[in-house]
């Protein structure tokens, strides 16, 4: 029996739609990028919200919270401008509640919780491979999640609907954190929850589950005491590892460290932005998938790969790229038009995919296919998760693009028919 041990943090996304836009709006405002202005979409607040509050409702508990979006987020464009384009935010200090006076006297978004889902890159990523895992009828794996805090909401949701397993190590249980996900006007804004320190009743590192020759993933950690607890209790057995590079790890417990840990790493999962702040020393990451990077992206990929490590970059609308045996091949995402619902969530569900073809030895050039499809179905509805039969189906209906490779003498990706 072997165990696929995601190692993570526990937080609650509350998906909302906006009950008072409060003179908020999304238009277009010039930016400046590189040198050239262009005019990009964003949201934009008014001048009587300078401090960028918003408050929620969540009928689903009763309660309610204030919070406010941090302005060092990427993305800010000036003090009361968010890009669109960008859609991933930072709460400064996260919500604290209040009672329902505060939240009808407030100049700010005026938010209602809709559903409440378990979330975080672990979480996200155990659970579509549990739901794939189920659509095989797999008997011989055990999937769980393990994280410090815990919300028995969050463990009781992921045993009844999918039959997945929450472990808490230390036994902390100091609740969860509460991401924010606003809908409006066909786009998608996320505000997420800062860790929630100090973590309090430290009960060590309990890891007896964890075997030999079980999979251990790291993704999405942002506390460096944790994960060297963690860290030391697994290397007291053989597993093997599997890198989620995010980068709310990378600014929270530092580059360096990341830098260090994916060297015992069999494989390593990022976007492209995340990559170029990994092998680059950057603080903000550039899109290497743009037409003109493609040999920054390669020198990336390999530098990371090396000899021995699997590595699979994604890249957004321009699909994903996998460096493997000394070559780099890449995906674009379907070449037929459909309708995109949602790309919040892709990310997590393309690395699920990458984890578990990884641990059943799939060929990479499956697992990168078969993961941006499985990316490209999170796209096209909200609440998809990837099965063996809806791959197939999406195959079916949609024509796939071509697998291209690198041509280092080229700087570019030809057909891999036209070979390397």
């Amino acid at each position: 029996m072997v165990g696929i041990n995601h190692i993570g943090e526990n937080v609650i996304d509350l998906e909302c739609i906006v009950a008072d836009i409060n003179g908020a709006e999304i238009r277009g405002i010039d930016v400046e990028d590189n040198g050239k202005t262009n005019t990009k979409e964003a949201l934009v607040f008014p001048d009587s919200n300078k401090n960028l509050e918003f408050v929620i409702y969540d009928p689903t508990v009763n309660k309610y919270y204030q919070g406010r979006i941090s302005t060092s987020s990427r993305g800010i464009v000036n003090e009361n401008s968010l890009l669109a384009v960008t859609q991933k935010f930072d709460q400064f200090g996260g919500l604290v509640p209040i009672d329902e006076t505060i939240y009808s006297l407030s100049k700010g978004i005026k938010l209602k919780v809709t559903r409440r889902n378990p979330g975080g890159g672990a979480i996200n990523c155990g659970t579509a491979i549990q739901v794939f895992l189920n659509s095989l009828n797999a008997t011989d794996m055990i999937n769980r999640v393990v994280v410090p805090n815990g919300d028995n909401w969050v463990r009781d949701f992921l045993k009844d609907k999918y039959n997945l397993q929450e472990y808490r190590p230390q036994g902390w249980n100091t609740g969860a954190g509460l991401n924010v996900n606003i809908s409006f006007e066909g786009k998608t804004f996320t505000l997420r929850s800062p860790y929630n320190l100090p973590y309090k009743n430290k009960k060590g590192y309990d890891l007896d589950f964890v075997q030999e020759g079980d999979f251990v993933v790291i993704n999405t950690i942002k506390d460096k005491e944790y994960l060297d607890g963690l860290l030391g209790e697994i290397a007291k057995k053989n597993t093997k590892k599997i890198l989620v590079a995010t980068d709310s790890s990378i600014k929270s417990i530092g580059r360096g460290y990341i830098q260090n840990l994916l060297q015992n790493c069999s494989v390593v999962i990022s976007n492209d932005q995340e990559l170029d702040i990994l092998v680059n020393d950057r603080d903000k990451g550039r899109k290497l998938a743009e037409e003109g990077k493609y040999e920054e992206l390669a020198t990336a990929m390999q530098k990371i790969g090396g000899n021995d490590k699997t590595v699979y970059t994604t890249l957004g609308k321009q699909g994903i790229a996998v460096y493997f045996g000394g070559h780099i091949y890449k995906q674009r995402i379907s070449v037929a038009e459909f309708q995109v619902d949602t790309e919040n969530g892709c990310g997590d569900a393309t690395a699920a995919l990458i984890v578990l073809y990884a641990i059943l030895g799939y060929d990479p050039l499956n697992a990168m296919v078969d993961a941006n499809v499985a990316g490209q179905i999170k796209a096209t509805e909200s609440s998809g998760i990837a099965t063996k039969e809806s791959i197939t189906q999406f195959k079916e209906a949609y024509r796939l693009a071509p697998i291209e490779v690198y041509r280092q003498s080229e700087k570019r990706f030809v057909p891999i028919s036209e070979g390397r």
